[in-house]
């Protein structure tokens, strides 16, 4: 018999729209809690998000206690109020085996039952996804197909495959097959609140950029860091806001190459078939469906005048504050 107490870990997987996921349960805690489900933030939770504000969920909350081992206080604390708990954070995909293991015995000690909430998506698509993270992140300057073809293994199955050691309890969601009703349509199920919440907004939480904007960003940290030495993340990512909320709505595209695709196919077959075996009788993961996605299978050139312009522009800042900072230890 499966204890009343009960805590969901939504972990992901990446790009299959935490962002947006996120964002509807802060919107709708006091619903989630009227239903003894409680979705734990910061004193300051009651300021709600803007529609197109990507936020990065709660479980940070719960990943620093378990840093520092006060994790069973917290949550016996939060248990006494409510007796469902919901964490929901891609940062779940990097914990190691030892916080795993806390959680478990934690479960165990304190008569909780975890259910683990993971959504997969198709294959080609994660990787392009991926890559456009890295690109609008983490000053990635390679290209899609550079990119690809390094890649190991695909953390969506590296992290099913994880935390299948650890639990017995996996709800696992194929991304695709449920946006056409909306992703957080089977969020709400698992819940058992299918009628009680309201549906998200059809607003783009994060959308992607398109490959005109992506390949402009990709020369622009290709620049900043050949010609400037920069390592500031922080570069790529205001870009990208930047680019994103001046008009969160615009479409976006999947660069599509037909000989990439075989050869990564060819790579990650076997994860893919073993998820479709114990997971999805219909094979409904698949590789890459052409339905209804905009696809385009040439990278767009950009004209040489913006990257002169984007070089000339980075000296003039970069030279100003380094004077800025010439002169403040001057005065300091």
């Amino acid at each position: 018999m499966k204890s009343e107490k009960k805590l969901y870990l939504h972990i992901g997987c990446g790009k299959t729209g935490s962002s947006a996921l996120q964002l509807w349960l802060h919107q709708n805690r006091s619903v989630l809690q009227q239903h003894g489900i409680d979705y734990p933030e910061e004193k300051d939770g009651n300021n709600t998000p803007g529609d197109y504000q990507i936020t990065s969920g709660n479980g940070s909350l719960l990943i620093d206690r378990l840093e520092k081992k006060s994790h069973e206080r917290y949550l016996k604390s939060l248990f006494q109020r409510y007796s469902t708990l919901l964490f929901s954070s891609e940062l779940f995909q990097g914990i190691g085996g030892g916080m795993l293991d806390q959680l478990v015995e934690s479960s165990i000690k304190l008569g909780f039952h975890m259910t683990i909430i993971v959504y997969l998506r198709d294959v080609y698509d994660v990787i392009y996804s991926l890559y456009v993270q890295r690109v609008k992140r983490h000053l990635e300057t390679r290209t899609f197909e550079e990119f690809a073809l390094e890649l190991k293994v695909l953390q969506q199955f590296h992290v099913l495959s994880r935390y299948e050691k650890y639990f017995d309890d996996l709800r696992v969601i194929h991304y695709d097959t449920e946006l056409e009703r909306g992703i957080d349509r089977i969020f709400a199920e698992i819940l058992g609140l299918d009628q009680e919440i309201p549906g998200m907004t059809s607003r783009k939480v994060n959308r992607s950029l398109n490959v005109f904007e992506l390949e402009l960003l990709r020369q622009m940290n290709r620049i900043y860091i050949e010609k400037f030495g920069g390592e500031d993340s922080e570069f790529s990512r205001e870009i990208s806001d930047r680019l994103i909320y001046v008009d969160p709505e615009k479409p976006t595209e999947i660069y599509f190459q037909k000989d990439l695709a075989e050869k990564l196919q060819k790579k990650f077959l076997k994860p893919l078939r073993r998820v479709n075996k114990k997971y999805f009788d219909d094979n409904r993961l698949k590789f890459f469906r052409r339905k209804e996605k905009r696809v385009v299978r040439t990278v767009p050139k950009v004209p040489r005048e913006y990257f002169v312009a984007v070089e000339s522009i980075m000296k003039y800042f970069l030279d100003a504050k380094k004077k800025r900072k010439s002169w403040l230890s001057f005065i300091s």
